[in-house]
This record gives C-alpha cells, sequence and structure tokens, in this order.
C-alpha cells in the first residue's frame, strides 16, 4: 500500500513539473516575441479586414440619350446589382474569398433586353447604361456610360464612370450577333471602398539610415594680443600769410633830348682884321 502511494506521489510530482515547464516556455515565447517587436521597433499589426460590399439592389437600364442629357424613362432594363452568387443563387461568403481580401468587392447586373446588338451600336439613336439609386429614387443616378466602342467577336466593353459624386464605377460587356438579342452585363464597384482598401495595408515607413558622426573641429591656439601703437598727435595746422599785392609800378621819367651843337672855329686869314664886337 506505501508503495502504490509513493508511486502515485511521483506520478503527480512528474506531471506537476511538467506543466510548469510548459508553462515557463510559453512565457519565454512571448517575452521573446515581445523584445523581437521591440528591437526592431515595429509593433505587429493585425491582417485586415476586407472591405464590405456596397449596398446591393441597384437598378441598371438602358436608356436612350446620353449621360448628359438621358431620357427619364428606360428603353430596356438590365436588372439589379448584387453580389457575385454560386450556382444555388446565394451570396458568396467574404470567407470563400480567394486572392488578397483587401480588393474592392463588385456587384454584378445581367439582363437580356429584346434589341439587338447591332440596333445598340446605332449612331443616330444612341443608348447609354445608366445605374439608379434605388426604385424609390430612381431619378438619382449614381453611374452611367455610353454604349459604344470596338466590337471584336460580336463582344462590346464599355466603361461606366460615376455621377453625381457617387464614387461608383465599373465596367460593362454586351454580346450577341446575328438575330440573337443581346446579352448585357454591369459589373459595379464603390471607388470609395476601393481606395480604403488600399490604405487598409500601408506599408511601414522606411527605416531613417543613421547619418555618420560629426566630429568637432580642433581647437585653433589662441594668439596673444598684440599692443596697438598709441596715436600720435596731428600738427595743428599752421595759418598761411595772405599774399601782399605787389607795388604799383613807378612811371619811368621820358628821356630828355640832348642836343649837341658842335661850334667850329674858323681862322681867319692873314690880315684880316678882327671884327670887334660892339659894344
Amino acid at each position: 500500500m506505501d508503495r502504490l502511494r509513493s508511486l502515485i506521489l511521483t506520478l503527480i510530482a512528474v506531471v506537476a513539473m511538467v506543466g510548469l515547464v510548459g508553462g515557463r516556455t510559453s512565457v519565454a515565447a512571448q517575452d521573446l516575441t515581445a523584445t523581437a517587436a521591440a528591437a526592431t521597433g515595429q509593433t505587429p499589426t493585425p491582417a485586415p479586414a476586407a472591405p464590405a460590399p456596397p449596398a446591393p439592389n441597384h437598378p441598371v437600364a438602358l436608356h436612350e440619350g446620353t449621360c448628359q442629357q438621358p431620357t427619364a424613362e428606360p428603353a430596356y432594363d438590365l436588372g439589379e446589382t448584387a453580389p457575385f452568387s454560386n450556382s444555388d443563387g446565394t451570396a458568396v461568403p467574404q470567407q470563400e474569398f480567394r486572392g488578397k481580401l483587401t480588393a474592392p468587392p463588385l456587384l454584378i447586373s445581367s439582363g437580356q433586353p429584346d434589341v439587338k446588338l447591332d440596333d445598340l451600336l446605332d449612331p443616330a439613336k444612341p443608348y447609354v447604361v445608366v445605374v439608379h439609386e434605388s426604385k424609390d429614387a430612381f431619378d438619382q443616378y449614381l453611374a452611367c456610360g455610353e454604349v459604344g466602342g470596338p466590337v471584336i467577336d460580336d463582344k462590346l466593353i464599355i466603361g461606366i464612370r460615376p455621377l453625381n459624386n457617387s464614387g461608383y464605377a465599373g465596367t460593362g460587356t454586351f454580346e450577341g450577333g446575328g438575330d440573337d438579342n443581346a446579352t448585357g452585363t454591369v459589373y459595379l464597384m464603390s471607388e470609395v471602398l476601393a481606395l480604403s482598401g488600399q490604405a487598409a495595408e500601408t506599408p511601414p515607413p522606411a527605416e531613417t539610415p543613421t547619418p555618420a558622426p560629426t566630429f568637432a573641429p580642433a581647437e585653433q591656439p589662441t594668439q596673444a594680443p598684440t599692443n596697438t601703437p598709441a596715436p600720435t598727435n596731428t600738427p595743428a595746422p599752421t595759418n598761411t600769410p595772405a599774399p601782399t599785392a605787389p607795388p604799383a609800378p613807378t612811371n619811368t621819367p621820358a628821356p630828355t633830348a640832348t642836343i649837341v651843337v658842335e661850334v667850329t672855329a674858323t681862322p681867319a686869314p692873314a690880315g684880316a682884321q678882327t671884327p670887334t664886337p660892339a659894344a
């Protein structure tokens, strides 16, 4: 009995030890994951959920005219938009979507109007595909596309653009040849959901490179200040004497004329009497 009791206690101790080791391993793994995330600076984010499909049940119809001015009454009905369905008519759940789940979901409508493809392409009587808000708001248009373009193998593909800032756009196809009526299919997409799907998977920001360390420039020795010589006194300027006026010129006396009378004494002839001057 004591041996059985000892064996039971030993088994209980082994089980408790295994549980303790497993718990410590789980905690260590969690700590290791948190440490790795902190080291990389990135927080793991859960995968974004696929956006919900746009509201279905938008009536689609062929109208005469243009997208700027379609006729009020539709010429042919192309059904209502709805999510993609299985063969049994039920919508495909998002859990069964394949590929990238953030891709914007599409709505589809299809119909076979009582008109041939050649009649839809008559330039004298143009047609447009109009997507309406709902049966109650039939006069509110969400998107529109002109029926026209290249026909390849009896198939026409058109573009459908938004109206009234609805954010809905898509494509349409028309097939038919000879005497067969055309089969029209419209694929509608919400541009708002398309953009939100892209924004849901924003890539992490690029790592900023660490700048190389910069070194402070070596200190230059400070030069001793040089003594500035004392300023020399500038001598006061001397007064320059005023210039003296030159003396007035003196009148030079006119030269006097000298008259020289030369008297030549002629000797009297011999025997002649010298006249006596009168008294």
